[in-house]
């Protein structure tokens, strides 16, 4: 030991050493408890985003219902699923007009089933 240690604990007062290692303690438990507190902070916002995820998906689809699309709208959609029937067979043995036929009854069908019309043109 220092000549300043063993004085130090001859008046009854700790070393210097001592009461920083007693200091950093100090710090260490209170930095544990904020992260604590604040894990549990955020498993709460987690929980309140998931709800407030699920209400906002739910109303989307809510607003779909009754929903009208215009007939540009539409045909945008047939066209769209009558190049991926032509697609899905590599473009060969097969007429347009067929797919394009094909490809409303599918959106008719989903427009059907989402509760969604076309406006007349």
């Amino acid at each position: 030991m220092s000549d300043k240690e063993e004085k130090s604990k001859a008046k009854g007062k700790p070393a210097k050493a001592s009461k920083k290692k007693a200091a950093k303690k100090k710090v260490a438990k209170k930095k544990s408890t904020k992260k604590k507190a604040a894990k549990k902070k955020v498993v709460a916002s987690k929980a309140t985003t998931k709800k407030a995820a699920r209400k906002k998906a739910v109303s989307k689809a809510r607003s779909l219902r009754g929903k009208r699309i215009t007939h540009g709208e539409y045909r945008e959609r047939v066209a769209l699923a009558a190049y991926y029937r032509a697609e899905q067979r590599l473009f060969e043995n097969g007429l347009p007009e067929e797919d394009w036929l094909e490809a409303e009854r599918e959106v008719l069908e989903a427009l059907k089933h989402e509760g969604i019309t076309v406006e007349k043109e």
